[in-house]
């Protein structure tokens, strides 16, 4: 069986308010974790030469030690067999790698990746974990990466907090998670719960280097609805996951993962129930995404150190000849062509490197795509198996579903959740819709509401068993009509008006054919419309724009 190399932790950041001597303590630091660790199972692998900054190499049966220092570099590679840990076995046949590297200048940059090799299928077999080098370096070092990353959670205490959050939050240059716990209402649930619900310091601790936990007291709430808008916040104990490259305008906020009291208390992972067993499950995605993600490397590891040493010792020779006197240019210029020669290949794996260098890039850019999408539908797997239990316990003795029941939104704010909580699988907003909601005029939410039910029932039966009689009966009901929203050749002329690309990302461009609609002026307080099409192969309507008329050719 071929092995399998798993990326378990990634990091590229930097020190601020850096000490004078902040890349020789840095280095000091990694040679003392690295001689900690070796302690009991290679005593004697560290050369004399490693404290003075120097390049060395330990190779011992079990164990790749090795460090190359460069004029403003220094990094250092540690590879060995799996060792016993509290209590654990080894496991055969798992191999540990650690790349550490260092570069100074005005900010002392930082880089660090552990990679777990091992002969197992199942990428959820291996621990990750933040090596104690980083937790060693934070410690005593303003250690950024977005912003500085710490073992305990951040609390936000005032407006400038939250203004830093946000910006935090909606940095296009974010590369961790942000989890957001907010702080409970402890009257308004049936089951006690304390004020961050999840034990907010076993959170931060566990996702130090991974992700920021953040905790957002109740009076502070509404200022961050604010903000981000009612689809994308988080109150009343519920905790959210807010996923790097976020953009409220183009993205769903069903992308970046929110759960409520309700569903954390209604968690199981294993012999875990309840706050732990969630707590366990927001951790391991956390985990899961940040590394899972491409990381741009801002510092040299060993192999490409390798390759930038030869070079400058190349140059150093390369002088030494150009220096030889009149009497040695025979000598001189045979020198130098076997300079030239060595150079030569040094280039073509240069270019040889960076090509593959590239393809690798593309291939983990690629790989993380689809892990994100893989994520997606497990989530989405994970809410319709709630909306079919919350479906089940609405089932009547006569076996009907009774959607005329459901509480329906008072304010365009909640739709998102609404429509995501009770027609999942049967209606979705696009995020360009969810958008539209923000600007709505319409007087009464209740009738939209009521439509989009329209759509996840009685159209939603006719495009799948055929027959209009009820459909027309529920629009005739409702004084809504139904047609088509505009031609082909007319949506061609304005634009993107009509067009939306589903999936949201990277999916094709697909037209909002139909509407429902009601009232013939263009007053947006009187005047209702809610643009879709119909997914074949989804089974479901796409809303791409409600609840105002589009842009055609008499507007």
């Amino acid at each position: 069986m071929k092995p399998m190399t798993t990326d378990v932790f990634k990091l590229s950041g930097r020190i601020q308010n850096q000490r004078d001597d902040a890349f020789d303590w840095l280095r000091r630091g990694a040679l003392t974790w690295v001689e900690q660790k070796l302690a009991t199972t290679f005593p004697r692998a560290m050369p004399a030469d490693a404290w003075k900054g120097e390049a060395f190499v330990g190779d011992l049966p079990g164990l790749k030690l090795e460090a190359v220092a460069l004029p403003d570099s220094w990094t250092l590679t540690l590879e060995h067999q799996d060792a016993p840990t509290f209590g654990d076995l080894p496991v055969p046949g798992r191999t540990w790698t650690t790349d550490l590297a260092i570069r100074s200048g005005p900010e002392t940059t930082v880089g660090v990746r552990l990679r777990c090799t091992t002969l197992s299928r199942d990428e959820d077999d291996v621990p990750r974990t933040c090596p104690r080098i980083v937790k060693m370096w934070a410690k005593s070092q303003e250690l950024m990466v977005d912003t500085k990353i710490q073992l305990e959670p951040t609390r936000i205490e005032s407006l400038d907090d939250l203004e830093r959050l946000y910006q935090l939050v909606i940095s296009s240059t974010r590369v961790l998670p942000v989890v957001v716990l907010s702080q409970a209402d402890k009257t308004a649930h049936r089951w006690p719960v304390t004020d961050w619900v999840l034990d907010e310091a076993m959170v931060a601790k566990a996702i130090f280097g991974f992700g920021h936990c953040y905790l957002l007291p109740r009076d502070l709430g509404f200022e961050w609805t604010r903000l981000v808008g009612r689809p994308w916040s988080v109150f009343n104990g519920a905790v959210r996951t807010y996923l790097p490259q976020l953009n409220l305008e183009t993205q769903s906020p069903f992308e970046h993962p929110m759960a409520t009291v309700d569903r954390i208390l209604a968690t199981t992972v294993g012999d875990l129930t309840k706050e732990p067993a969630f707590a366990a499950q927001l951790i391991a995605y956390v985990k899961r995404v940040s590394t899972r993600r491409f990381v741009k490397w801002d510092v040299p590891f060993v192999t490409e150190a390798r390759s930038i040493a030869s070079e400058l010792e190349h140059q150093r020779i390369r002088g030494q000849i150009d220096s030889l006197d009149q009497g040695h240019q025979g000598e001189k210029g045979r020198l130098r062509e076997e300079l030239e020669s060595v150079l030569t290949q040094v280039e073509s794996l240069k270019r040889e490197n960076a090509h593959w260098v590239e393809e690798l890039e593309a291939a983990e850019t690629t790989k993380a795509q689809i892990e994100q999408e893989k994520d997606r539908l497990r989530q989405e797997n994970g809410q319709l198996r709630l909306q079919l239990d919350l479906l089940r316990r609405r089932i009547e003795g006569d076996g009907a579903v009774v959607d005329t029941e459901l509480v329906l939104p008072e304010t365009y704010d909640e739709f998102p959740e609404w429509v995501d909580t009770y027609l999942k699988s049967r209606v979705v907003l696009h995020p360009r819709a969810i958008r539209g909601l923000r600007e709505a005029q319409f007087h009464d939410p209740s009738l939209v509401a009521k439509a989009l039910l329209l759509l996840a029932n009685e159209y939603r039966q006719m495009r799948l068993e055929g027959g209009k009689t009820r459909f027309e009966a529920a629009l005739a009901e409702m004084g809504l009509s139904y047609d088509g929203a505009i031609t082909k050749t007319r949506a061609g002329e304005q634009d993107e008006e009509y067009f939306v690309r589903w999936p949201p990302v990277n999916g094709p461009r697909r037209m909002l054919e139909m509407h429902v609609r009601k009232g013939v002026t263009k007053d947006q307080r009187t005047c209702l419309a809610i643009y879709f099409f119909w997914s074949e192969e989804e089974t479901q309507v796409v809303v791409g724009w409600l609840p105002s008329h589009l842009k055609n050719r008499q507007t």
